[in-house]
């Protein structure tokens, strides 16, 4: 047995506390109970990682082909093409796996090489959340810990294992404290809601100005409260009981997780998420796996582009 080495897992934005160590034939993982983030759990993603280090098919050399080649010889490779395109015939294109300094790197290389095309491949709704309302406090791992009201809109415990167990420590560390869900599914998050607000699917904007409004009303003076009620297709008494517990002066916070298929206007949902927090005035949290910042060209501009034959040559980088 090797000496255990203690790491952070790779696999969201969580930065949990891992362990890895050599049983004498193979890694495994294990999680230290003093884990400032996790506290000695993973989640099934973090569990993976003893598996993805001994996967027979994990990719640990250059591939040409699908035969393996040596670093010097992809070095070549890479230099020769390099050589024979323009700059403007080139695309750099980065994706989930890459952290903000990664990117930076990608940029820096992007200008030693002279192309404009840096493209964000990432195009999960959840990157939405990287926008913010100006004022609005992020969200600390303490003030979740001692949070007495908290609002959840979308799927946060299934985004963020984790911190869900923290969510559910203050929920239930005193009678008084109020969770409030905001979802078009119920999921199993909605279980442990003191007030879950089921909306329409996509009408998540509706209900969260009509509750921003109810909870602040000098915010928004001139909102139809009993419109938006309408639109989002939830119980206006049930709306009015949730922004009595959002709007109360216990400290707590608001977080956010978007979805494909149940967001349809994720940047729209993000910011009015953000909207309720500024007039509850509590810190947000954007649940994310990743967060990555754009690029200097769209996605859809460099599949137009390589339709069109303007591209020669990608560099890809992450999922």
């Amino acid at each position: 047995m090797s000496e255990p080495r203690t790491t952070t897992c790779p696999f969201c934005l969580n930065g949990c506390t891992s362990g890895v160590r050599f049983n004498g034939y193979r890694y495994e993982a294990y999680y230290p109970q003093e884990g400032r983030v996790n506290r000695g759990r993973l989640c099934p993603r973090g569990n993976s990682a003893s598996i993805v280090i001994d996967h027979h098919d994990r990719l640990c050399r250059p591939v040409l082909d699908g035969r393996d080649i040596t670093w010097q010889e992809a070095e070549r490779l890479v230099r020769r093409w390099l050589a024979e395109v323009r700059p403007d015939e080139l695309v750099l294109v980065y994706g989930r796996g890459r952290s903000p300094q990664e990117v930076q790197l990608l940029h820096g290389l992007a200008r030693q090489i002279g192309t404009p095309n840096l493209v964000c491949g990432h195009i999960e709704p959840e990157n939405s959340l990287a926008a913010r309302l100006e004022g609005v406090e992020i969200a600390t791992l303490e003030q979740v810990e001692k949070a007495q009201k908290v609002c959840l809109v979308g799927d946060v415990f299934s985004t963020s294992p984790v911190i869900s167990s923290r969510i559910l420590d203050s929920r239930y560390a005193d009678r008084k404290n109020r969770l409030v869900v905001i979802d078009s599914v119920r999921t199993r998050q909605s279980g442990f809601a003191h007030h879950f607000l089921q909306v329409r699917p996509g009408a998540e904007p509706f209900v969260l100005i009509a509750l921003a409004a109810l909870i602040d009303s000098k915010l928004l003076p001139e909102v139809r409260i009993d419109h938006l009620v309408q639109l989002a297709g939830v119980d206006a008494a049930g709306l009015k009981a949730a922004a009595a517990a959002i709007g109360s002066r216990s400290q707590g916070f608001v977080g956010c997780a978007l979805h494909f298929g149940r967001v349809r206007y994720p940047w729209l949902s993000g910011m009015c998420a953000q909207l309720v927090a500024v007039a509850a005035k509590q810190p947000f949290l954007g649940f994310a796996e990743a967060l990555l910042p754009a690029g200097t060209m769209q996605f859809s501009a460099l599949r137009k582009a390589i339709s069109t034959g303007r591209i020669r040559m990608v560099f890809w980088t992450g999922g």
